[in-house]
């Protein structure tokens, strides 16, 4: 992968971290989408007041109130209006921020190890925090629904090999990360070629069995259970599911009736959007995908609905499918 596709990547960035402040480039509104090329930009014009920001007192309350001005962006990629939880997301960009804070690093020349994380094959960018006394890393990594478990293991990896204390509470998907510039800026180069970082995830994620063993096979015939569901749904959508799973000959229109199914939930849109991101062939504008959501309308009820989505889980799971939802 090159980098002027991770340049393209686009992140959901909020005017400042509650996301209601007008900022320059920014509409007065709760958040909008951009580029990571568009991200580092504003960074450079947000130059003289985050250079106020780096002269206060590290950690200050003062700094602390300031910083919480400036615009902050989701490094996991693209999620709805006001829902920033990790289920929320709607596509991901498969890129995670480590995060080194100079404060838990003081044995460490910062200036030094970041050349050093920058040379591996799936470092994509190495940039100044916003207080300037830390870095962050860009990370390209294989599939970003299992974002804590590759921080996980990066974070013993690092330790072992560079002795780096690694910030441990940005493992969630939907952190914010505050824009930041940095004059000495390491991103790869157009000609290189970025590695994904793939973790064998039936070695590594394994999912615990603790619990007898229950034969859902029932929830194929009979389902009225919404939560159960929904849940269900998620973690398909969660996991690629797409049309491209399924065996049709007229895709647009299956793809329609799905949107259908997902007209029972509050957040059907957002399944909607999900489920047409996954697919590899399809190509659309997230405002194109929502003024389809529009046309789509209840067709089942909730007992049939729940009945083909489960029943989905359990086809490709097998009957211990619910284990796998209740511990993802």
């Amino acid at each position: 992968m090159k980098v002027i596709d991770i340049l393209n990547k686009k992140f959901t960035i909020l005017p400042n971290v509650d996301g209601y402040n007008y900022h320059q480039d920014l509409i007065d509104y709760t958040q909008v989408t951009k580029s990571l090329k568009w991200i580092i930009e504003l960074g450079y014009r947000y130059k003289q007041p985050i250079d106020i920001l780096r002269s206060m007192e590290y950690h200050s309350d003062e700094q602390k109130a300031f910083k919480l001005n400036f615009p902050a962006w989701f490094v996991g990629g693209i999620f709805p209006i006001n829902k920033t939880e990790d289920k929320d997301i709607l596509e991901y960009s498969n890129l995670l921020a480590i995060d080194i804070d100079k404060k838990d690093n003081s044995d460490i020349d910062i200036d030094e190890i970041k050349y050093k994380l920058f040379d591996l094959p799936y470092v994509v960018m190495v940039s100044k925090s916003i207080s300037g006394k830390g870095i962050y890393v860009l990370i390209l990594v294989e599939n970003g629904h299992y974002t804590k478990e590759y921080y996980n293991y990066i974070e013993k990896l690092w330790n072992n090999t560079y002795h780096i204390n690694i910030d441990k509470q940005c493992t969630n998907i939907g952190r914010k990360r505050f824009l930041s510039y940095d004059d000495e800026l390491l991103i790869k180069d157009d000609n290189t070629d970025i590695k994904q970082w793939k973790l064998k995830l039936k070695e590594q994620i394994v999912v615990k069995e603790s619990k007898p063993i229950i034969n859902c096979s029932k929830y194929i015939n009979n389902n009225d259970d919404t939560e159960l569901t929904h849940k269900a749904i998620w973690y398909l959508l969660n996991n690629g599911y797409s049309i491209d799973d399924i065996n049709c000959t007229e895709p647009y229109s299956v793809w329609y009736h799905i949107g259908c199914d997902f007209r029972h939930f509050e957040d059907g849109e957002q399944m909607f959007i999900k489920f047409s991101n996954n697919s590899s062939k399809y190509n659309d504008s997230l405002k194109n995908i929502q003024n389809k959501w529009k046309n789509t309308k209840i067709e089942n009820n909730i007992n049939e609905v729940g009945r083909k989505w489960c029943g989905i889980c359990k086809r490709i799971y097998g009957n211990k499918w619910i284990f796998r939802l209740n511990n993802s």
